[in-house]
């Protein structure tokens, strides 16, 4: 499932921190549960959030995954799992 959703969105919200990507079906709908792991440089898990996102067969979505918390500038985004 991993290789149908993509993040290519990381960036600091006026409350934390957001990402998002695409996720894109096959020939059947699908329904994707998105996790998302908000960390600094050196990998501690400050935060995370979720997505839960439903895409239509041969089409693709925007996904989004937000959490409100005190996020340094260096925060970064690790897409942690999809199920």
């Amino acid at each position: 499932m991993r290789k149908y959703v993509t993040m290519t969105a990381c960036a600091k919200t006026a409350s934390g921190w957001s990402a998002g990507g695409t996720a894109t079906s096959g020939s059947v709908k699908k329904t994707y549960s998105i996790v998302v792991f908000f960390v600094t440089e050196k990998g501690t898990v400050m935060s995370s959030a979720t997505s839960k996102t439903t895409v239509a067969a041969h089409a693709h979505k925007q996904w989004t995954a937000s959490a409100a918390f005190a996020a340094p500038a260096t925060t970064r985004c690790v897409l942690r799992g999809v199920a």
